[in-house]
């Protein structure tokens, strides 16, 4: 894999002299004006994806390839392991780039690489996961921890940390559910320094979510690009929801079983 990324993405649009009239102003007798495209436009971000579709699409027209994806001016690149394939790529999108006048942060390109953080997650194309890097989980376990000391926190802090969940959500499975409490309580209140009461069902919530990070950072393999139906692979579970019982899995004539601790049974 390798990632590059482009410098100063949406100044490289020229704006239509026509149009400079909507981005100037004047001070002291004097008119200044945008000739490019500003970052605080509403419909910036729009207009730059255009041109970063054109570019990814000139990419793979060039060399063939089709293992280039983007996400405004991030580009991550990607070629089979010892094929040359992702080197291929940079070349090609460096070539690109400098003949069309579009500036790379070459402090920013990495790769060819099998370990990366990309839009701020690692994937590891190696154990074929995604997980959280490890500054960022010490952040969120952080404000998990503070939180849950807490009696009341604001709705500025909770729709934060609902934030960082949301985000470290897409590298752990089935973990989004326990955030519906926190989103319940910050329904219908508008002032950001409103103060919302962190409930024990909160605080459960909060315990698990440090489970989680602790236990099943690193779990969430890559998605199939073919994905084949239970039936066909002869895969199978059940469970029963009486205490006593249990779950189970059958696996092309493999099975397994697994027994409810006794602990469930007092909830």
């Amino acid at each position: 894999m390798a990632r590059m990324d482009i410098v100063s993405a949406f100044r490289l649009l020229i704006l239509h002299p026509d149009e400079f009239v909507l981005f100037g102003f004047r001070f002291q007798d004097n008119f200044y004006f945008q000739k490019a495209l500003p970052m605080g436009c509403s419909a910036a971000c729009a207009l730059f994806e255009k041109f970063s579709c054109f570019l990814e699409w000139l990419v793979r027209f060039q060399s063939h390839k089709e293992s280039i994806e983007h996400y405004l001016d991030d580009f991550l690149l990607a070629g089979e392991a010892r094929s040359g394939e992702c080197l291929h790529l940079m070349n090609n999108f460096r070539t690109i780039c400098s003949d069309i006048g579009v500036p790379l942060a070459e402090e920013k390109t990495l790769g060819p690489t099998c370990i990366m953080t990309f839009l701020g997650l690692e994937i590891d194309t190696l154990e074929m996961v995604i997980r959280i890097p490890q500054d960022k989980l010490t952040e969120v376990k952080g404000k998990l921890e503070l939180t849950i000391k807490k009696r009341k926190i604001t709705l500025r802090d909770l729709q934060s940390l609902v934030g960082s969940l949301n985000f470290c959500a897409k590298a752990i499975p089935s973990v989004r559910a326990f955030n519906r409490r926190f989103c319940d309580a910050m329904c219908g209140i508008q002032r950001s320094n409103h103060f919302i009461r962190v409930t024990l069902g909160m605080k459960e919530d909060i315990k698990t979510w440090l489970t989680f990070l602790e236990n099943f950072n690193g779990t969430l393999a890559f998605g199939e690009s073919e994905w084949l139906s239970n039936s066909k692979i002869h895969l199978f579970t059940d469970s029963a929801g009486n205490p006593d019982l249990g779950c189970g899995v059958y696996f092309s004539g493999r099975w397994a079983y697994f027994q409810w601790p006794s602990s469930w049974g007092k909830h």
